[in-house]
């Protein structure tokens, strides 16, 4: 949990944060549909799961606004240079602020969901990143992670790989050795 600082962002209602980050192949896409299906469900529990920027796959956002470097996928936002990744991170940071002072009064808790956070953060500044960016906007955040049998998870993601047909065809060892071996 990561507790609130000074400098705190005044607002009517004060929200709690659940920011789900899920492990490769652990159903973190279908939650995030569920939850993107459903906002009356969630109104009606005191939830708000919010629109962050871009319509679908919204929370990647999350990762693109605080990663120290510029992913690949980060172009499609138009995130090029710094001062691109600069100004995305303060618009997004408006819409969050947005968002929380235009919930309903029954919600309590926000739910933000990413994969993208665990599977692409490799150093310890983008999670420092991502608390700054939070923090402004919550008393209380809570960091969910589900985690999943590493050699179920290779298992699915190798049949995730085969039904896709990417190319080129792997065998499973070859698959196993792409993904887990050291990159030279």
């Amino acid at each position: 949990m990561w507790p609130a600082q000074s400098g705190h962002i005044t607002r009517a209602l004060d929200l709690k944060l659940i920011c789900h980050i899920g492990t490769p192949k652990t159903a973190s896409t279908f939650l995030q549909n569920t939850c993107a299906a459903n906002p009356e469900w969630l109104e009606q529990n005191g939830l708000y799961y919010p629109d962050l920027v871009a319509p679908s796959a919204n929370h990647i956002t999350l990762f693109y606004a605080n990663a120290v470097g510029i992913h690949d996928f980060a172009r499609d936002y138009g995130l090029k240079t710094p001062e691109d990744v600069r100004d995305f991170r303060a618009r997004l940071s408006d819409s969050v602020a947005e968002q929380v002072e235009a919930v309903s009064q029954n919600a309590h808790t926000m739910i933000m969901s990413s994969e993208n956070l665990i599977a692409n953060f490799k150093i310890i500044k983008e999670v420092g990143n991502l608390r700054d960016f939070l923090v402004p906007h919550f008393d209380d955040i809570r960091i969910i992670v589900y985690l999943r049998r590493q050699d179920d998870a290779i298992l699915s993601m190798y049949g995730e790989f085969m039904r896709r047909g990417f190319k080129p065809a792997m065998t499973f060892e070859e698959f196993l050795k792409a993904s887990l071996g050291p990159k030279t």
